[in-house]
């Protein structure tokens, strides 16, 4: 879906309900792997909390 609002594509295909329109829809591995860096990367402060204390 590249970022796109779910509810346009809905208009622009035409399906009306989510089950129908889930069953088109497949998220690449490639996909989510960038969302959840983008996400978490977007949190302050989150890799200073994870990363391994320096000796």
């Amino acid at each position: 879906m590249l970022g796109m609002n779910t509810k346009t594509i809905k208009e622009i295909t035409g399906h009306k309900k989510d089950a129908v329109f889930n069953k088109y829809v497949k998220i690449s591995e490639d996909f989510k792997k960038l969302e959840m860096e983008r996400t978490w990367d977007s949190i302050p402060d989150f890799k200073k909390k994870t990363e391994a204390p320096e000796n």
